[in-house]
């Protein structure tokens, strides 16, 4: 069924063709007081590979009227376009040089990202020296069930266990308990806990936060948030808390989500926390999103300071992504809705917003598959440790669109 669905696919991209943008430099302004004049502050620049894969990250800050190095990231892959090495690198100005700051190595165990460890640079010795390390491990069905965290113990030159996350499913994602490992008792003891609650679309309706009681030896409930729908869209959060296990809830945070209903793609969020004293909310930030005609996010804007007296923001950042399109003349294949964001993404997760339940694909640019699974209606998070970065097609019912993972 796979050889099949990805050779329809292969046929309707040969017919119809498709167009992409590879990101390659990314502007960093501020707004002074938000007015209309704005200010660089910084530019990102990205180089890409012969195969989409990202082989080189620059940030840049702007300083009187011309732009200065500050780190670089370096990627090295394996044949599969997995990433093996991230290394970052500061400028030094001294010098007019690049030297070495951190290093990530990843590792893989059947294609699946299995170790990812984290060391930094001694200039003294001219080598890495371990830091930390994660270790992933899955079920039967491909899902990540445990996350390990252990830190280098230099004394005994070896990894000591610190932390580790178990996640449970049934089959989405349904509890997490995060445990703390005692190098005195050499036991593992328990921390918090989260619960995962769905409607009957599967969409995330609720989570319930607890902290382990090490004196009654029991979870208390500390937090919990809720989600509102507006058909497939989460347009409402909201997170309330409890000073005490027996207190009642209190305001915390709540946020409001816009979409755009022809792409699914986020257009606004607005964020504002609870004030007990002065029994009010707050505006804390506010993000706009612009896209462009074939949806690829080409501006962010982040509102921040709000004065309550002028009820506007103080402050205003905003970020502008330039591309060069590849393949440009050709049609995406769009008759089924759904949303991406963000893309591009910095990190391992992105969200895919479902017009209804359906499966995806994930392809890199020469047709292979990469990730595939079932959707529900709304909001679906789907994890991303395993994937390089790169430009990507995700392929959901017959619709198809590019992905950027930085």
């Amino acid at each position: 069924m796979k050889t099949t669905t990805l050779f329809l696919f292969t046929l309707l991209i040969s017919i119809k063709g498709f167009s992409y943008c590879q990101v390659d430099t990314a502007y960093s302004y501020s707004y002074p007081g938000n007015g209309t004049t704005r200010d660089v502050t910084a530019r990102y620049i990205t180089s890409h590979n012969a195969d989409s894969t990202v082989s080189q990250d620059i940030s840049q800050r702007y300083t009187s009227g011309v732009f200065e190095n500050i780190g670089r990231s370096l990627y090295t892959y394996n044949a599969a376009k997995q990433i093996t090495n991230m290394t970052t690198q500061d400028f030094i100005t001294a010098t007019s040089s690049w030297q070495n700051s951190k290093q990530l190595i990843y590792t893989y165990t059947t294609g699946k990202l299995s170790s990812e460890t984290r060391s930094n640079w001694n200039s003294t010795t001219n080598s890495w020296d371990n830091e930390w390390q994660n270790v992933y491990a899955y079920d039967g069905s491909g899902n990540l069930s445990t996350e390990g965290y252990n830190l280098w113990n230099t004394a005994t030159s070896s990894w000591r266990s610190s932390t580790r996350n178990t996640k449970t499913y049934s089959p989405l994602l349904s509890q997490e308990i995060l445990e703390s490992y005692s190098p005195v008792t050499l036991t593992w003891r328990n921390t918090t806990k989260i619960e995962y609650t769905r409607n009957g679309l599967n969409q995330l309706s609720q989570t319930l936060s607890y902290n382990w009681n090490t004196t009654t030896s029991v979870w208390d409930l500390a937090k919990r948030n809720l989600y509102t729908y507006t058909g497939i869209f989460a347009t409402f959060e909201s997170e309330e808390r409890k000073a005490t296990a027996a207190s009642s809830w209190q305001f915390y945070s709540k946020a409001f989500n816009r979409y755009n209903t022809s792409t699914l793609n986020l257009l606004e969020r607005n964020y504002l926390e609870f004030d007990a004293v002065d029994n009010q909310w707050d505006s804390v930030s506010r993000y706009t999103y612009e896209y462009n005609a074939t949806a690829d996010l080409i501006a962010r804007d982040n509102f921040y300071f709000f004065n309550t007296t002028s009820e506007r923001y103080d402050g205003r950042d905003r970020t502008e992504y330039s591309c060069r399109a590849l393949n440009v003349g050709f049609n995406e294949i769009e008759t089924t809705r759904f949303g991406l964001y963000p893309n591009p993404s910095h990190e391992n997760k992105v969200v895919i917003n479902a017009e209804k339940a359906t499966s995806y694909l994930l392809f890199d640019m020469s047709g292979k598959t990469l990730l595939a699974g079932e959707l529900s209606a709304g909001e679906n998070n789907i994890q991303l440790q395993d994937i390089s970065p790169g430009i990507y097609l995700v392929k959901v019912g017959n619709s198809s669109k590019r992905f950027i993972k930085n």
